[in-house]
Order: C-alpha cells, then structure tokens, then sequence
C-alpha cells in the first residue's frame, strides 16, 4: 500500500507541475485539425489518426473544452510512467531518482506538453510497458490483454509506431518464445509475428472502420523526395499529372528546405494529397517515379536523407525555425476558433527550454547512444541479470528512431519523444538493480 501510494503521489506532482505551467496545452495545426474532426466541422480521415479525433469527440460529450484532451494525455503519461518506474525499481530512492530524471528532462517534459497525437502515442507506449512487467510478473492475463489493447492504440496514432511496437510485442511474448524445444519456441515466434502483423494493419483497418477518407500519407514524403532528387540531379521527377500548374525545377529549388517538407508544398504548385483527391493512376505514376528515383539517381537520394538526417539527429541551429523543436504556441485555424488563452512567451521556464533548444539535449543521436550504451551493458550482465527488459526499451527506442532517416519527411523532435522515454528508462534500469521477483520483467 506505502509503495502504491508513492507512486500516486509522483503521479500527481508530475500532473500538477505540467497543469500548472502549461494548461490547456499547447496547440499547433495539426492539433486544431484532430480537434476540428472531432467536432465533425472537417471529415475524418487517415492522415490524422482517427482514433484520436473520435477520443476527442467522446471526451467532449463531457466536457466540452479543448483542454479535455491535453488532461488525457497527461493523465495517462503520469500515472504509467510512474507505474512502470516503481513495477521496475525496487528501493524508493532509485524509484524517485528515476521518475525525476524522465519527468524533469527538458525536452521530454516540454514536448509532452502539447496536444499531438506524438504524445498520446508515448503515454501509449509506456502503459503498454507497464503492462508487460506485471503480465511478466505472473499477474492475471488481463495485464497481457492490457498490454494488447495499449500496443494497438499507439498504432493506431502513428504508422511508424509498429517500429517501437514490435520489440515490445517480442518482450511480452517472451515466455512462450523461449522454451526449451524447437517447436515450443518456433511456435511463440509465429505467435509474436501474428501479433506484429496485427498490429501493423490496425490502423489502416481502424480508419475504414470508421469511414475516415483515405489521404495517403506517404505521399507527401515521396513528393518531397522527388523534389529533393530533381534538384540535386538538375532534372524534373515528380510526375506531370501531380503538378497543379506548370513547375520547373527552378521553382522546386526556390521553395525547397532539407529540413521539412511544408515549405516544398506551400506554394500550392503541387497536387497534394491531403488536400486534392489522388486516381489510381496518380498513385502509380507517384510510386513508380519514387521508387524509380531510389534505384536510379541513388547518390541524389542519399545525399538528400543524409542532408535531413542531419538536422533530424544532430540538433536545431539558432535560425532553425523553433516549431521543429516544440511549439508552445494556440493559434486560432480559419476552421476552427480555439478560443484559448495566448501563452506567454516570456515565461521563465518557456525561456530557458528556448536557451536548451539549440543543444545537444535536442539532439535524437544522444538518445540513441544511450539506447546502444543501455543495451551493450545489459548484455554484458546477462549471466547475472535478465537482460530482456533493457533489450526491449532499447529495441523500442532504436525502431522508433531509425526508420526517420528514410521514412520521415520533417525533422520535428517530437517524432522522437518516445525514443528519449525509452533510452532515459533503459539507462538506468541496466546500471541499478531491479525489482526483486520471479520472473524479473
């Protein structure tokens, strides 16, 4: 009960210390959408996840409020990772050391902050986790039907989350997986791949459930590739039809940032497909033209990830625009009024998290050292201590992060949140002892 109680406690100072300095949440362009579908003023549909947006409506048939989502999302962040800290640490020092370095590391705190289906993804993610040790702990198989359910929605957030879903999926399968013959264990192999795949379909599942308009997300990450290319290699190839009227390559250039692809778009001379409805035949030209791109102009297109890659895992300069790295920002949309009150840019912590922005804090790579570092001294240890727990953050981390140098289309920190989550809790559960129990995690 003591131990229960502690961990409410560090719940409930972790929500008030982010209620208190950011509520109702920060909100971008991407928020006011999800809030816009919600409220049925825009349709649905799988470009934002709808699963989001049909939480959102539920939640305002109680409390009609944008700030109702921003209380989920923290509510649901706090109390699993506080969960899933003192499930995985035994002594109450360890407990309170770990919890304040992940709650209180800046830019996990700050992102968290606002209202992005990132963040819904993260709390997600580690209520999943938090599920998993008790599953493993021997509890009741509701833990692992919890976990199930937890994996599935983070997928649904996110297309990419099937990267940090799987090795997680993997740990909680473990059990049936090693056994001590090689049928048992082939037999929990094609168990966790069924799941996997599962997991890997809901969303696309879940939208035509829901009858969510098909948009085709990846799109917009292979015309920003083509741009990218055809300016590299001086030759135009985005295919003609996807042009809203005529564009050179001079115009592409003008317009083009290796950071994010919105600049590429803005201008409107190209046909995207959030926006404009896409045949099949677009789609064809659009993906034969991509993967055309891939095999034949190869060095333009590795020169173009790697330019990317560079802001996406090295960190933000002065002038990189600030809303890459968070956006404590809450805008009224032409669709939608917010009718919130402005933040006050000039706040102490707001303006030493800007001081931060610039550093290596910012910086994915560091995250995923510490991810490899976390893993490398787990194994090491593997004779005198599971291992299993650490290999699987770390997995997590490293599949959530990795994938982003040739799958993402913006260099926005907050596609690696879950990967700062995880690397900070891995660390330090391969440095300290754990909790005590059979089996352990």
């Amino acid at each position: 009960m003591k131990d229960r109680m502690q961990m409410l406690l560090a719940a409930a100072l972790g929500i008030a210390l982010m209620w208190w300095l950011a509520w109702p949440g920060y909100f971008t362009f991407d928020s006011a959408t999800q809030l816009a579908q919600a409220r049925s003023i825009i349709p649905l549909d799988d470009a934002n996840p709808p699963i989001m947006a049909l939480a959102w409506r539920g939640l305002e048939h109680l409390w009609t409020y944008p700030g109702v989502m921003f209380a989920v999302i923290t509510l649901g962040y706090w109390f699993a990772l506080a969960a899933l800290v003192w499930r995985l640490f035994e002594r109450t020092p360890w407990r309170w050391l770990v919890f304040a370095l992940i709650a209180l590391w800046p830019p996990a705190f700050v992102t968290m902050c606002h209202v992005w289906k990132d963040c819904a993804m993260a709390a997600a993610l580690l209520a999943a986790c938090a599920c998993i040790v008790n599953w493993r702990r021997g509890r009741a198989r509701a833990w692992f039907v919890g976990a199930l359910m937890w994996l599935a929605v983070a997928s649904c957030l996110r297309y990419n989350a099937i990267f940090a879903a799987a090795p997680l999926t993997l740990w909680l399968c473990w059990s049936r997986i090693a056994q001590s013959t090689w049928r048992a264990r082939m037999a929990g192999c094609m168990f966790a791949a069924v799941l996997s795949a599962a997991l890997l379909v809901a969303p696309s599942l879940f939208a035509r459930s829901v009858g969510a308009t098909p948009r085709h997300a990846w799109t917009t990450v292979a015309l920003w590739d083509l741009a990218g290319v055809s300016i590299r290699d001086h030759t135009m190839l985005i295919p003609a039809r996807l042009f809203n009227r005529p564009t050179t390559v001079a115009d592409l250039a003008r317009d083009f940032s290796p950071l994010t692809n919105v600049n590429t778009f803005l201008p409107g001379n190209i046909k995207l497909s959030y926006y404009q409805d896409y045949s099949k035949d677009d789609l064809d030209a659009l993906w034969s033209a991509w993967t055309g791109a891939i095999v034949h102009h190869t060095p333009a297109w590795l020169a173009h990830r790697i330019a990317f890659s560079r802001w996406q895992f090295f960190g933000y300069e002065q002038d990189t625009p600030h809303g890459l790295a968070f956006s404590p920002n809450r805008y009224d949309q032409n669709f939608i009024k917010l009718s919130l009150p402005d933040v006050d840019q000039h706040a102490p912590w707001l303006r030493a998290m800007e001081w931060l922005r610039t550093t290596p804090l910012f910086a994915g790579i560091w995250y995923i050292v510490i991810a490899i570092i976390a893993a490398t001294i787990a194994w090491r240890r593997r004779s005198v201590r599971n291992p299993l727990p650490v290999l699987a953050l770390t997995a997590s981390a490293l599949g959530n992060a990795l994938p982003l140098a040739i799958i993402s289309g913006s260099c926005d920190f907050r596609y690696l949140i879950w990967t700062v989550l995880a690397a900070l809790m891995a660390l330090p559960l391969a440095l300290l002892p754990a909790q005590t129990g059979t089996p352990r995690a």
